[in-house]
């Protein structure tokens, strides 16, 4: 077309005929062009106009046309301007009726959006990604709650994000690198990593496809890690009855209310020595021995009539000997329940029973074993006793004839020296029998709630060179699991201070309580203890002394359940650290504090 620079059209091509309706008449009489536009557009159309008089490059616009019949379409116009000399004086334009090209977007866009729609309300995760970088384009919401990350964490992102480090070979997922060589539609398992580092089992359903001149793989990932630990589960489950059943000793059969077996487990064969078909032809009076039948008829009956009074009756387990194939006995621990048919009658009895002939014969052993320690313990006791008496008052004696020498021996005389040191293994002696006294007693009291710093004050009154020490008591009020011998725990801590700590002028005992812990610390400020020494000081027969006062301490905490450890700082004082755990092994507190 053309026109002037008011609109006038002054040439149509015959497409314009057929668009607008008009006549070529009608055409050549002067038609102006604003009118052929709907009247929305009417005055951008002059604008653009004056635009392009003036020489302004405007590109293509979209406006409404106006038929003469009144309906509309879709056009687009890209115009120049008539240059007569150096004016303006009209516009040559060629006018595209795009009506189909508007249809074909109206249903791409609804195409688009109800593929939106079902892309992003599908129960899968969806992730499209750059076939050739493996850049992630686009994911729907089901993606992102796979993963647990926001969309914005993932658009942009390489797809191997989406997986295990495990699973990438030159900076793509294996699966990826798989998907991608595949034109059609192609299943993998894998698995992908989410934000928090779980790891998933997944299926990947993957095509690729051409979008706007890119490659795209489109990727469905499916969750089947729960499909996969519960299949695990049944195949362990499997296992675990085919294991079961393969290998069960124990006897299963059933009896009818008359006694008869009708259902014999092949297991019998092991246990009696009768196949199941010799078995289920025998009555039971038959396979037990006289005693244990008349009992186990009696504890039939009594059963019956129990459950006919309770409905919820249950058997308690019983025990009878059995007669096997060879003539030889056995012992068997049975377990019964009561059958009942659909009107809840009771029509018979199911027994699973196994055999307890060791056990019993263990059981046995085990209390004759008892009986002879019990004995032996006694006798030892008795003779512990009578020899430390006799022993003791040996000592005595001699302890007194030394005492009596050194009186009538002048100062400076050198037997004295001599007598000092039968003195001295007399005292160790002394010291000797009461370990061996305490030592008895490891173990034979039950433990009960006893008072630390009650326990530490009576240890103090057994010694009478304490007046010159400082004794800082700060267990007031803490309750211990343990028994008498706390006290001779303390009174062996003390002795050991007044035996080889040196200049000590403070000891002082506290506790420390953590969150499934307490510490309880004696401590000294004396010459303490060399590091090389630590461990070596529980043992047994270490030490200057007799070498069993720590040793005994040792032994007594763990006979309470606590732990032991030697703490100090050589030249700063000895420290023993107990731990004592906040619970025993028996589930009771092992401390209550204030």
């Amino acid at each position: 077309f053309e026109m002037d620079s008011k609109g006038g059209l002054k040439f149509v091509n015959h497409e314009a005929y057929i668009h607008f309706g008009y006549s070529q008449k009608e055409f050549d009489s002067g038609l102006d062009a604003f009118q052929m536009l709907a009247p929305e557009d009417r005055k951008r159309a002059q604008e653009n106009m004056a635009r392009v008089l003036r020489g302004e490059k405007i590109g293509c616009n979209e406006y409404t046309a106006l038929r003469k019949n009144g309906t509309t379409f879709p056009i687009i116009i890209t115009s120049n301007p008539i240059i007569r000399g150096d004016k303006a004086v009209g516009l040559r334009g060629i006018m595209v009726d795009i009506t189909e090209r508007k249809q074909i977007e109206r249903q791409l866009k609804e195409s688009e959006e109800k593929y939106r729609k079902q892309f992003e309300t599908a129960m899968d995760a969806i992730f499209l990604a750059d076939t050739e970088t493996g850049i992630l384009v686009d994911c729907n919401r089901a993606a992102t709650k796979l993963v647990g990350r926001e969309k914005s964490e993932l658009i942009g992102k390489p797809q191997r994000i989406l997986h295990p480090p495990g699973a990438i070979e030159y900076g793509f997922s294996r699966t990826f690198k798989q998907h991608r060589k595949e034109k059609e539609a192609h299943v993998l398992e894998d698995q992908i990593i989410t934000k928090n580092g779980e790891i998933r089992d997944v299926i990947i359903e993957a095509t690729t496809f051409e979008l706007e001149g890119k490659n795209l793989v489109q990727g469905t990932f499916h969750d089947i890690t729960e499909h996969k630990k519960a299949v695990e589960k049944l195949k362990e489950s499997e296992r675990k009855y085919r294991l079961l059943t393969e290998n069960i000793t124990d006897v299963i059969y059933i009896q009818d209310m008359n006694l008869n077996v009708t259902y014999v487990s092949p297991s019998i064969e092991k246990m009696a020595g009768y196949t199941r078909e010799e078995l289920l032809k025998l009555r039971p009076e038959n396979f037990m021995t006289p005693e244990s039948f008349e009992r186990g008829l009696a504890d039939f009956k009594e059963a019956v009539t129990s459950a006919a009074e309770k409905g919820n009756y249950e058997i308690p387990l019983k025990q009878y000997e059995y007669i096997r194939k060879d003539g030889s006995t056995s012992w068997g621990e049975l377990k019964m329940k009561l059958l009942r048919d659909s009107n809840n009658n009771i029509v018979g009895v199911q027994g699973t029973l196994r055999d307890i002939t060791e056990r019993e014969e263990a059981e046995k052993k085990l209390d004759e074993m008892m009986n002879e320690l019990v004995t032996i313990n006694e006798k030892l006791g008795v003779i512990g006793r009578l020899t430390r008496h006799d022993a003791r008052n040996k000592l005595s004696v001699i302890a007194n004839n030394a005492y009596l020498a050194k009186q009538k021996l002048p100062a400076n005389h050198k037997s004295l020296r001599y007598l000092d040191d039968v003195e001295s293994a007399i005292d160790q002696m002394e010291e000797i029998f009461d370990f061996a006294r305490n030592y008895e007693m490891l173990g034979m009291e039950e433990l009960s709630y006893m008072d630390v710093g009650k326990s530490v004050d009576e240890a103090v009154i057994l010694f009478s060179g304490l007046a010159e020490i400082k004794l800082v008591n700060e267990c007031k009020g803490l309750v211990v699991m343990a028994d008498s011998l706390l006290r001779q725990l303390f009174y062996n801590l003390i002795d050991d201070t007044l035996k080889h700590g040196g200049k000590v002028s403070q000891i002082r005992l506290y506790y420390e309580e953590g969150e499934d812990q307490l510490k309880l610390v004696y401590e000294d400020d004396g010459v303490g203890i060399p590091e090389n020494e630590k461990k070596l000081i529980f043992r047994e027969g270490y030490g200057k002394g007799t070498g069993y006062g720590l040793y005994l301490i040792k032994k007594i905490c763990e006979t309470y359940g606590w732990t032991i450890s030697e703490t100090g700082e050589q030249g700063k004082g000895a420290q023993f650290t107990m731990t004592l755990p906040k619970m025993n092994k028996k589930g009771k507190e092992s401390y209550i504090t204030d």
